[in-house]
């Protein structure tokens, strides 16, 4: 018969959880504008593959309204749902869908600790964001201009629902238009601040390179058959008649 002994020293798990936010599938800057019916994912994420974060009370989300000046928790229900992690990813969740938030500036208060009790950090993660649910459209601004490979749109939106139809007319110094573009061109489009997916390359609606010089372009946003309010913007003066310059210069 045989014996041996073996030390062995299990270290202490001290490293936080890493907390991500979301407002509708993407980041947002603090005071952006968006929906008055967001989908705010809240993930808290731990390197330790053992410890599982399944405790509901070790993420915490708080929220002040427009007005007030404390901080209400929101508990898990029907607007709120935690997911505890279930595999070696070790993410846990909360989908917070609030619905037919009011016009204003909102906080959101946010911290996850891990199941070692180490918090995300030292203090809690805070965003505020607006909600405005007048339905607005800024100037679409065209950003590189002068535009030499590549042009995109850049714009703000407001309200509850997306604008169903966005066209946008570019037409040469004559007055013929060269290029239409409809929403579904534009690519993904969401409440607050936007830019296009889609990328205008100084070509025609044939495939066509056009030649260099300005070309004026116009945009038209309805809902449901009625056109959308213009939002007031530093860039309005740069507009005439509600068109807008492009300068195609390679």
């Amino acid at each position: 018969n045989n014996a041996n002994t073996l030390s062995f020293v299990v270290a202490k798990d001290d490293i936080n959880p890493l907390l991500d936010v979301t407002f509708d599938g993407r980041h947002i800057m603090d005071g952006d504008l968006v929906s008055a019916n967001p989908s705010i994912l809240i993930t808290s994420t731990d390197e330790n593959k053992f410890l599982l974060q399944e405790d509901d009370s070790k993420m915490v989300l708080e929220i002040q309204e427009p007005g007030a000046s404390n901080f209400v928790q929101v508990p898990f229900g029907a607007e709120a749902t935690f997911f505890p992690a279930i595999d070696k990813n070790n993410r846990a969740r909360i989908e917070y869908k609030p619905s037919n938030l009011q016009t204003g500036t909102y906080i959101l208060k946010v911290q996850s600790e891990d199941a070692s009790n180490n918090q995300a950090g030292t203090v809690e993660y805070i965003i505020s964001f607006n909600v405005d649910k007048n339905q607005t459209v800024t100037q679409f601004y065209p950003y590189p201009n002068p535009v030499t490979n590549g042009m995109k749109f850049v714009f703000t939106l407001t309200g509850e629902d997306i604008p169903d139809d966005i066209r946008v007319k570019i037409a040469n110094s004559n007055g013929r238009v060269v290029k239409e573009v409809t929403r579904a061109e534009l690519g993904n489009i969401h409440i607050g601040n936007n830019i296009t997916d889609w990328t205008w390359d100084g070509r025609d609606q044939y495939g066509d390179m056009l030649a260099n010089g300005p070309y004026f372009y116009t945009v038209t946003v309805k809902n449901n058959g009625e056109n959308v309010k213009l939002r007031e913007s530093k860039g309005d003066s740069s507009f005439k008649n509600q068109t807008g310059v492009i300068y195609l210069l390679r």
